[in-house]
């Protein structure tokens, strides 16, 4: 029966050092992320965050702007898509993105702008893998935080035929 228990004990604690291991796996950027990881499940909210390196075969990136709203466009599996949106934090305005499981993040950042100006806007960008086939669907809302969401509130939505 003890022994027993050091088993389940020995399972559990090697667990939690697994879990420990991977979120300290993220790779290091110069923006201003978090080393949040992002669950595949549902739909994932993004909001400066970062996941684990994902394996760079079909490293070939696709980038997208706010000239890309409303479209779908084609991506192979394991390839890297790049969005990119105006953003004015200094307004309480900000992207707030959403992905489907068939889409890793890997990093969620604001990119200040390069001017003097006090509240010039910058961009947002996000970098993602596309990592299973099928529809996946990339969508924002530009809001304040603290903003009850009206129909009224500006949207992005890129829907990505992963092949």
């Amino acid at each position: 029966m003890v022994e027993k228990k050091y088993k389940v004990l020995f399972i559990a604690v090697s667990l939690v050092v697994l879990l420990l291991a991977a979120g300290c796996s993220a790779p290091s950027t110069t923006g201003s992320s978090t080393g949040t990881s992002v669950p595949a499940t549902q739909q994932t909210v993004v909001q400066n965050t970062m996941v684990a390196s994902i394996p760079t075969a079909g490293s070939e990136t696709y980038s997208y702007t706010d000239a890309d709203n409303g479209k779908t466009v084609a991506v192979p599996v394991t390839n890297h898509i790049t969005i990119t949106l105006n953003e004015n934090p200094t307004t309480g305005y900000m992207w707030n993105a959403t992905v489907t499981p068939g889409l890793t993040v890997m990093k969620d950042v604001y990119n200040a702008p390069n001017s003097n100006l006090a509240g010039a806007s910058g961009t947002h960008t996000w970098d993602l893998v596309a990592m299973q086939k099928g529809s996946q669907k990339f969508s924002a809302v530009y809001r304040r935080s603290w903003e009850t969401p009206t129909a009224g509130d500006t949207t992005y939505v890129l829907n990505i035929n992963v092949q």
